[in-house]
């Protein structure tokens, strides 16, 4: 195609006063056709950026979620990492297994693993 091209170039201008009125009809149809082969290929360009650009808006999205989720179970990790850690928990859990009703295994954990206090009470304790 790219050589017929070359040789279109080489027809006379549509305006051109020794052409017949078929030639410059003709000559009408070939400009058009240029005309639309340059639109179509302009239009394929931009379809072509959008989609480049719609793949990379799509791929940072899922980077985000992906992130996002990576933060999610790293918390969750560290969440469990401390569960699986609480002696309080682990002792209320044994006696419930054991059959205490939940008010007096939570009395028993209180009497055996007191509460440290918070680190703000801590703090008023040393000044006063």
């Amino acid at each position: 195609m790219g050589r017929n091209l070359s040789l279109l170039a080489l027809l006379p201008p549509i305006d051109d006063q020794a052409l017949t009125d078929e030639e410059r009809a003709q000559a009408r149809q070939r400009r058009d056709a240029l005309k639309a082969r340059a639109a179509a290929e302009r239009a394929w360009t931009r379809k072509k950026e959008s989609d480049r650009l719609r793949r990379e808006e799509v791929g940072h999205v899922i980077d985000e979620q992906v992130k996002a989720a990576d933060d999610k179970v790293r918390e969750l990790r560290t969440l469990d990492e401390q569960l699986r850690n609480d002696q309080r928990l682990a002792e209320l859990w044994r006696l419930r297994r054991e059959g205490w009703p939940l008010a007096q295994a939570m009395a028993e954990v209180e009497r055996r693993f007191p509460q440290m206090p918070a680190d703000g009470a801590a703090q008023d304790d040393d000044r006063g």
